[in-house]
């Protein structure tokens, strides 16, 4: 990342620093994964190819990740919206929410009982030789286990499969396949 690139992310992330928020972590811009922290809560920024932005929520010890959508709906803000078009945009909604997500993840129950959380798993895991790519494992029935990977294009990969198979390495390799790697 060159100079100029970190300050264009230090100056979108600024009203974050005003409330009590610092940059952990800013790399590959412009395809970049932006990590911010106060001690409560920690924020992922993702820019997608195409220009968008994602935002991901945690407690301060990001032990699990939510979609900041998904936790501000459990708290009945229906007009959560799920991608930005600039970063300063995704920064302003998690400044402006900074309560509701406090509050959500308080009872991360309640996000995980929302439908489109329940259907992809709620933790994200991101291995290095897969950049882009999330994952979620989550097992469908005694033995049975399901891995699903979505890059930042919104492409997707999908294995289930029985017990004592490494159905995430499965996914993981299709999605390498996938990016020709």
């Amino acid at each position: 990342m060159t100079s100029r690139e970190q300050e264009a992310v230090e100056r979108a992330i600024a009203p974050l620093n005003d409330a009590g928020f610092r940059l952990l972590r800013s790399a590959d811009w412009p395809e970049a994964e932006v990590l911010v922290a106060s001690a409560e809560l920690t924020f992922r920024l993702f820019l997608t190819r195409d220009g968008q932005v994602l935002a991901r929520v945690s407690d301060a010890r990001g032990r699990r990740w939510f979609d900041l959508a998904d936790v501000l709906r459990a708290t009945g803000r229906t007009e959560a919206t799920e991608r930005w078009e600039a970063l300063s945009d995704a920064v302003r909604a998690l400044r402006d929410n900074v309560e509701a997500i406090a509050t959500g993840l308080a009872a991360p129950e309640r996000v995980e009982a929302l439908p489109e959380v329940k259907a992809c798993g709620t933790e994200l895991l991101t291995f290095d030789d897969t950049p882009g790519w999330y994952f979620a494992v989550e097992e469908t029935s005694a033995g049975v286990h399901r891995a699903v990977g979505v890059n930042r294009d919104g492409r997707s990969v999908d294995v289930t499969n029985i017990e004592g198979v490494d159905v995430l390495g499965l996914c993981r390799a299709e999605a390498k396949r996938l990016e020709g790697t």
